[in-house]
């Protein structure tokens, strides 16, 4: 069925490393029917997703299981998930168009930005009537998003794991963040960019790099 039409849409960030390979499969649909009533509940017209499962798991256990599932995704395999998971944006294509945005060659040039395992698209509304609000520690929204021009970049990070000396985890955020920054600039700072992430450091560190 297709989404409601709206003044806003509704960004979700679904941390999901609790479902681990080796986890029990009673575990791993204990977990996921959580999350399935969750999403069922928000209904998320953006998903940002940060996992250690495959995409064919995470397919099995999320959105197969959506009654007429209207999202499509993107999905960036880590390569260590002990060392950063993986990550996964997903949106509800009665609200959005995507262009997914190539990390790679960036990813290669400054490690430290952890963008070898992280995923963004460019959004673009089929409704440009829409707004996006969030309050959700896990989300970050960068730019002010003006009512009827919504078009909006998002990014599904992940941190490094907290079994990494925490100066390391610092490092790789506030990177991360000025790469943000930069990219903003050599856009106009035209871009709106939400950031649904696994940060994995203090609130404090967010709070000044911001």
């Amino acid at each position: 069925m297709a989404a409601e039409k709206t003044d806003r849409c509704t960004p979700l960030n679904l941390d999901l490393t609790c479902l681990r390979v080796n986890s029990s499969l009673e575990d791993s649909l204990g977990v996921a029917a959580s999350v399935l009533g969750l999403v069922k509940g928000v209904q998320p017209t953006i998903i940002t997703i940060q996992c250690l499962v495959a995409e064919e798991s995470l397919d099995y256990l999320l959105f197969k299981k959506l009654p007429g599932n209207t999202y499509a995704k993107k999905y960036i395999k880590s390569p260590d998930v002990t060392r950063s998971a993986n990550t996964c944006i997903a949106w509800n294509t009665y609200v959005y168009s995507a262009t997914p945005v190539n990390l790679f060659p960036v990813a290669m040039l400054f490690p430290q930005t952890n963008l070898i395992s992280s995923c963004m698209v460019h959004l673009w509304p089929k409704n440009p009537g829409c707004n996006v609000k969030t309050n959700n520690v896990s989300m970050i929204l960068i730019g002010i998003l003006h009512k009827g021009n919504i078009a909006v970049t998002v990014c599904s990070w992940s941190g490094l794991d907290y079994s990494v000396d925490g100066k390391d985890r610092n490092l790789y955020f506030e990177t991360f963040i000025k790469f943000i920054g930069s990219f903003r600039t050599l856009n106009n700072y035209r871009l709106r960019i939400l950031i649904g992430g696994l940060f994995n450091v203090d609130l404090k560190v967010i709070q000044v790099c911001l």
